[in-house]
């Protein structure tokens, strides 16, 4: 594997920006690789970091290097900052950025699949909203999104302090609430669910001791109502990554990739 730091211009953010990326590597002890599409193409997991983290956090906190080998699964981990994945309000547009222009760069530079099917989704905590986000409003793009204690209920007040940060939430969200807008998890997956065409599998974990464990059984609730393909579980566990190391590799068991080891 390939373990790379990625510095590169954003024309949507209008600045540089950086993200780290895993690549399978053909060697002579690994000349047929097996998971590639007909043009020698890796699948590819956008893997989407928490609150205050940032490209580095998977790589340095879970094995997931070792995990993308064992899938030969190419691993890209952008730079969200605190955005929680929105389009910002008053701020730079970093949906549009990791959902659309992340993709479309990765595409360009690496030996990367760009068919639906070879393209998933993964995050822990804020990342887990936004692996959701992207999902559900670019199911097109999207085959799979998972989420490890995600905050997929924004409208639970404990999910988050937004008293951390003053003016944090309008920054991002603006002074309206969240609730049926295009940033409300459940809102989208309502949405998505009455349309025709193409739907991502979700998967969704969270620890019963996390502080977010009630936001994601409402979550779980309210996708009982529709007919997604939805999949929850649960276990021990509070917000931490000797949990979400564990529960990552069981997030690539269950990712349909095209074929593995």
């Amino acid at each position: 594997m390939a373990l790379l730091e990625c510095s590169y211009f954003s024309d949507v953010m209008g600045m540089h920006r950086t993200m780290r990326v895993i690549m399978p590597q053909r060697t002579l002890r690994n000349m047929d690789v097996v998971g590639v599409d007909e043009e020698g193409n890796f699948p590819v997991l956008y893997l989407l970091h928490g609150l205050g983290d940032d490209q580095n956090r998977w790589t340095n906190c879970s094995s997931i290097e070792a995990y993308a080998k064992a899938y030969n699964l190419a691993i890209v981990m952008p730079c969200a900052d605190r955005s929680f994945y929105c389009d910002m309000v008053n701020g730079p547009r970093y949906f549009t950025h990791i959902a659309d222009e992340v993709p479309r760069i990765c595409q360009k530079m690496f030996r990367i699949s760009r068919k639906r099917d070879h393209n998933f989704l993964a995050g822990v905590s804020m990342g887990g909203h936004g692996a959701f986000k992207i999902a559900l409003r670019r199911p097109k793009k999207f085959a799979a999104a998972a989420s490890l204690a995600g905050v997929l209920s924004l409208t639970v007040p404990e999910e988050h302090d937004w008293q951390a940060i003053p003016n944090e939430h309008e920054l991002i969200f603006g002074s309206d609430s969240v609730a049926g807008t295009e940033n409300d998890i459940t809102h989208l997956a309502q949405t998505l669910d009455a349309e025709e065409g193409p739907k991502p599998k979700l998967y969704a974990w969270c620890g019963t001791e996390d502080f977010l464990y009630e936001g994601n059984q409402v979550f779980r609730k309210s996708m009982a109502k529709t007919s997604l393909d939805f999949e929850y579980d649960e276990g021990p566990g509070d917000h931490q990554w000797v949990y979400w190391n564990q529960e990552i590799r069981k997030v690539l068991d269950w990712l349909p990739l095209p074929e593995t080891p």
